[in-house]
């Protein structure tokens, strides 16, 4: 049985008990476990691990922990929306672009270096309306999307499944307003946990059939 692990923050958290392998929470890992178990019945085992509020550096201190420990076969990150959001924030509550970008790649290759087999995949940080207040909404968009982009970079750079999200997000607010999508601009509602369910699941069976040749 292979061991799928979920990381990230409340996007990914959905109140799941880590205790309970059953109770993975009502995010889309709660999502990805329905399909598997329905149509691969004991072939997948899903764990999560995220924890709301969290920064990349925060998943990063609990690694050996939440991740190594584990030994997942697959581990599944989507995390940086606090890493933007704290940014913002007058107190600057996040460390900003260059400690995002450099723990992030510590993150990998420390992971790698335990767990010299694992396959991961991670997913892009995204938004759908922007900052409530008119003044910040500029300025959430332009930094979401840069965050986006060094998340792209570090995929590219250590050759990891990327999950396109941002894009997906536009193309569904051409089909119905953003509210529909996601509640407060970045927590997804049931239809938005669904869509990035459906892009994780096709990059998963991308992955698992280019393993297979």
């Amino acid at each position: 049985m292979k061991t799928i692990l979920f990381q990230g923050d409340s996007i990914t958290d959905g109140e799941h008990s880590n205790d309970n392998p059953l109770n993975p929470g009502y995010c889309y890992p709660l999502f990805v476990k329905s399909y598997l178990d329905r149509n691969y019945p004991e072939e997948y085992q899903i764990l999560n691990r995220a924890i709301a509020g969290n920064h990349v550096v925060d998943v990063y201190a609990r690694m050996m922990r939440d991740i190594v420990a584990l030994k997942p076969d697959v581990l599944s990150i989507l995390i940086g929306v606090n890493d933007v959001l704290g940014w913002l924030k007058e107190d600057k509550t996040s460390p900003g672009e260059d400690i995002y970008y450099r723990t992030y790649c510590q993150l990998i290759e420390d992971t790698r270096k335990f767990l010299p087999d694992v396959q991961i995949m991670i997913l892009e940080p995204f938004i759908a309306s922007g900052m409530p207040e008119a003044e910040k909404r500029g300025s959430f968009t332009a930094l979401a999307y840069r965050y986006a982009e060094l998340t792209r970079n570090i995929a590219e750079k250590y050759g990891l499944t990327y999950i396109h999200l941002q894009d997906k997000f536009n193309e569904a607010l051409k089909k119905a307003p953003s509210e529909y999508w996601i509640y407060d601009d970045v927590h997804p509602t049931v239809e938005g946990t669904a869509l990035i369910a459906e892009a994780w699941l096709d990059a998963f069976r991308k992955m698992e059939n280019g393993n297979k040749k």
